[in-house]
């Protein structure tokens, strides 16, 4: 059985130069907020309609430029192109950083287009705004909630890993839980996802899974402590993880696979909002096994044993 104790280090030096990679895409990359989060630049709506004549369809570009104009009393520049299917077409309305709007002007210009022209369906996409503009802030309840949830679970791992010592367990878990987040965020920004209701959606089974996972290893880990010391200790670490990581790993498949069937099938029909949901939430869940299940656990024995003397081959050997 390998001893991962041994080669910590290296698996910290790894994980930091991908932590790294990660967040210079999300630098470089930037994120995409929703005008369902507070605001926008650029409106996108998927649209039905007969506008193969271009005398009318260079009329309907110019009859929701000047509703938009009329509705939220500034100037927006209106595009519309044919998609591949019949009848299908894309509809943008962009504004200026410095006009961005927030969201009720967002629902009330979206129903607006919905009962001003009975010859279109709308359908709207995504909101987003690139750059500095004050419409777009994830709202403060999403804030607070999240600062509830963390609380919950490092209260929950303080009481539950006592004997491991539940303050080294809680800050292994918040960091695993961390790249995790950092992980989702990448993937957002690399593919320039907005990030919506559903994303912070999406996060949450990803948090689960790290959780689950956390749990799991600690508790097997629990099961193979005996007294406590440095090898003792780095012995059960070994048989918490060669325990429970074949189950997680099929766990984490079963899963995956559902997602994965279920992406690819939103790509073939091109029903973009399930792809924004179900591709990050896969990518979250490999993140999760390797964080949680193997990252936490050595970032637990580190911290619980850091000025101690490294152990020898033999002192940390399992049958």
């Amino acid at each position: 059985m390998m001893d991962l104790t041994r080669f910590r280090h290296t698996l910290f030096a790894l994980t930091g130069v991908f932590a790294f990679l990660l967040a210079t895409i999300l630098l470089e990359c930037g994120v995409v907020f929703s005008a369902s989060l507070g605001g926008g630049t650029e409106l996108l709506y998927s649209i039905q309609a007969n506008l193969s004549e271009a005398d009318k369809l260079k009329s309907t570009v110019a009859q929701i430029d000047l509703a938009t104009q009329d509705i939220l009393g500034r100037s927006a520049t209106v595009d519309i192109r044919p998609e591949e299917h019949p009848n299908s077409y894309r509809l943008s309305i962009t504004f200026s950083p410095e006009e961005a709007i927030g969201y009720e002007e967002f629902y009330t210009l979206s129903n607006m287009l919905v009962n001003s022209f009975s010859d279109i369906t709308f359908t709207p996409l995504y909101s987003v705004s690139r750059g500095y503009v004050e419409g777009i802030r994830i709202s403060t309840n999403y804030s607070i909630g999240g600062v509830l949830a963390a609380g919950g679970v490092l209260l929950y791992i303080l009481l539950r890993f006592r004997r491991l010592g539940s303050q080294y367990a809680s800050v292994a878990v918040a960091i695993a839980a961390a790249l995790n987040l950092l992980l989702l965020a990448a993937v957002y920004a690399l593919f320039q996802i907005p990030i919506d209701a559903q994303a912070l959606l999406s996060a949450a089974p990803v948090l689960g899974f790290s959780l689950y996972n956390s749990i799991g290893v600690f508790d097997r880990m629990i099961q193979n402590l005996a007294d406590g010391s440095q090898a003792d200790c780095a012995q059960a670490l070994n048989r918490g993880i060669a325990g429970e990581l074949h189950r997680l790993l099929i766990t984490t498949l079963s899963v995956s696979a559902a997602m994965l069937t279920l992406t690819t099938a939103a790509y073939l029909n091109e029903v973009d909002r399930v792809i924004a949901f179900s591709f990050p939430l896969t990518v979250g869940l490999f993140g999760a096994l390797y964080s949680s299940g193997i990252l936490a656990p050595l970032i637990w024995f580190e911290l619980k044993f850091w000025t101690a003397e490294p152990l020898t081959e033999e002192e940390t050997a399992t049958d």
